[in-house]
């Protein structure tokens, strides 16, 4: 009864106020449908970053495990191509031998297997098996070489049978080792290959390379990227040769029928299913990612559109209140008015302050009826052509202005069009599955933004910024053999610099100082405050720079000797602009040793941003 009363009284004979609910309903469906596609495809987003991520890891992983069978069974083919070893090895397997034999030919065997431990930290244990006298020799990391017979091996079943014709590897899910070098509790996996007679298919015995599983972990810690992902390495479909949450080692991984789909269901919880088959048809790596993790981080979003809707409903209700109020007094006097004029009172008048709005407008519309006919019908016209002149300046006004606003817009088809055709090769790269290459095209995509833009100055952290953009390019491209380091002190971050000024140094070093045989490429790039400066110091391990050309450059620098080099981005292009800009105090130093590296550092007073936009301007302006 008390909602029937408030809407008779508030809606159902006021237009204005019905007006007002419908715009209320209006503005919350909206705000409620944009809530759920927002939320809808931030999570889509979200499942498909996800899956990107897990293709990567299970692109290094599968990389990985290939790589550790082909170890093994490369050590094999050593040992068979060997100038030095191999046939004091093969003649070691294949005879029995008195003490004095056993003396000569045991070290040369021991030391060929001791040495395979530096083909891969992962390596626990190297076990041979010799089929003649039926001996295990264990090698080992943190023990010298040991022997005993088969019978006190834990693990016979790693040995392949001496009736075998079979060549390829065999592997072994997770299990407890015979002997584990560094923790006693500790699990490993193996790979154990024959070892045939020379120029025979006769196996004399095996070799078993027992492997860290923790392996596996160490390429997703590579990876850089905080996530609650499982990773399951199976053999055989159920059985555990890694999980990276350490649940179902030695026992049968109970969810293996599942992991074919695109989701598996794990208690309450439905997870994201990514899985590849390695080098080895028997052995499957699965990546699982909880859905409810990935939904987690919508959250926010979804309780801002709640909070927005109840506030905007909120405020619509506000605005009818007071509004309606207002306009209800306003139309009363009006309607007033309007009686006493059908009754015959041509005199009456009603007070107008200031025409705000249609009220008003119907106010002043009024008080004009109650004037002479004449006087009326020629203030009218009059005010009539002022209105349509007004109008027509107006519209001129706005045609210019859309003339500008198209010139402006033309003018910025071509970058918009090299943007989107960047993005359409992008998303070409991802659908081939080379998320390299769209990563490359992305970092270019925004470096290319940046290049264009018209602003001359910008903030320490937008160069940092730009700078570890162009490096990670740079990484991409020669396959992460580069590792760069950016630290600034976060007090200097909005601090004004010159644009580009750090991009020509890391130039210089992809050009001049990059070693590309070399896997251990490092660039620091550090920011500091130095009382009223700040000082960038950008140092690589790179070649270096010869004494000679270090004296030229240095001399270009000071300005000693003319710029020969390449005009636009080199050093002392940067190195001039910085000394124009803030003096003969500031600019770059440059220092290296040859082979060892190169130390570049650029020191720039301390300025905001808007301060140095004047100053700047106030430079052009001379």
């Amino acid at each position: 009864m008390r909602l029937r009363a408030f809407y008779y009284r508030y809606f159902q004979t006021r237009y204005f106020n019905k007006l007002l609910l419908m715009y209320i309903g209006i503005i919350v469906t909206v705000i409620l449908l944009l809530g759920n596609f927002v939320t809808r495809n931030v999570n889509e987003m979200l499942i498909r970053k996800e899956i990107k991520f897990n293709d990567i890891v299970l692109l290094n992983m599968t990389d990985y495990f290939n790589a550790q069978i082909k170890m093994v069974k490369v050590i094999l083919q050593q040992a068979y191509l060997d100038a030095y070893a191999s046939d004091d090895i093969f003649y070691f397997l294949e005879n029995d031998m008195d003490s004095l034999t056993y003396l000569e030919k045991k070290p040369i065997f021991d030391s060929f297997f001791f040495e395979q431990f530096s083909r891969s930290k992962d390596i626990v244990n190297i076990y041979v098996h010799k089929k003649l006298d039926d001996r295990v020799y264990q090698y080992s990391k943190a023990t010298i070489a040991d022997n005993f017979p088969v019978a006190q091996f834990k693990y016979p079943n790693l040995l392949v049978e001496g009736a075998s014709k079979a060549s390829g590897i065999v592997i072994q899910a997770a299990y407890s080792p015979h002997f584990f070098n560094a923790e006693p509790n500790g699990l490993v996996y193996s790979l154990s290959i024959p070892i045939k007679r020379k120029g025979s298919s006769a196996n004399i015995g095996t070799l078993v390379v027992e492997l860290d599983p923790q392996g596996f972990g160490d390429i997703l810690n590579r990876l850089d990227k905080e996530s609650v992902n499982q990773i399951l390495v199976l053999l055989n479909g159920n059985e555990v040769i890694y999980d990276s949450t350490d649940r179902y080692y030695n026992t049968a991984y109970p969810y293996a029928d599942q992991l074919k789909g695109p989701t598996v269901d794990i208690g309450n919880h439905r997870s994201l299913v990514s899985t590849a088959v390695t080098g080895h048809p028997r052995v499957s790596i699965s990546v699982l990612v909880p859905l409810d993790s990935i939904l987690r981080k919508t959250e926010d979003i979804r309780r801002t559109i709640y909070t927005l809707t109840l506030a905007s409903i909120a405020v619509c209700i506000a605005l009818i209140l007071i509004s309606s109020s207002a306009f209800s007094r306003k139309v009363k006097v009006v309607v007033n008015a309007m009686k006493d004029f059908r009754h015959g009172d041509v005199t009456k008048r009603i007070p107008v302050k200031k025409a705000s709005d249609e009220i008003d407008q119907i106010a002043i519309g009024f008080n004009k009826m109650s004037a002479e006919l004449s006087e009326y019908i020629e203030r009218v016209y009059l005010s009539e052509i002022e209105r349509q002149n007004a109008e027509l300046d107006k519209k001129n006004l706005e045609l210019r202005q859309k003339s500008i606003e198209l010139s402006a817009l033309q003018a910025r088809i071509n970058p918009h069009f090299l943007y989107n055709t960047l993005e359409a090769i992008r998303m070409k790269a991802l659908s081939a599955k080379e998320p390299s290459i769209a990563d490359m095209i992305y970092i270019l995509s925004d470096l290319f933004r940046s290049s264009l833009s018209a602003k001359y100055v910008v903030t320490l952290e937008e160069e940092l910024t730009n700078a570890e953009l162009y490096m990670q390019l740079f990484g991409i491209r020669y396959r992460e053999n580069i590792a760069f380091e950016a630290q600034a002190e976060p007090s200097i971050l909005d601090y004004g610099v010159i644009k580009h000024i750090l991009q020509p140094i890391l130039e210089n070093y992809t050009i001049h100082g990059y070693r590309p045989g070399d896997s251990d490429n490092k660039v620091k790039l550090r920011a500091v405050r130095e009382d009223a400066d700040v000082v960038i110091a950008i140092q690589d391990n790179g070649k270096g720079i010869p004494p000679d050309r270090l004296t030229e450059i240095n001399g270009r620098l000071d300005g000693d000797r003319p710029d020969n080099g390449p005009g636009g981005m080199g050093l002392p292009n940067v190195h001039g602009r910085l000394q124009l800009v803030f003096g003969e105090r500031y600019g770059l130093k440059l220092e290296s040793i040859a082979g060892l590296g190169t130390s570049v550092t650029v020191r720039v007073p301390i300025v905001s941003t808007k301060e140095l936009k004047e100053h700047v301007e106030s430079i052009d302006r001379r």
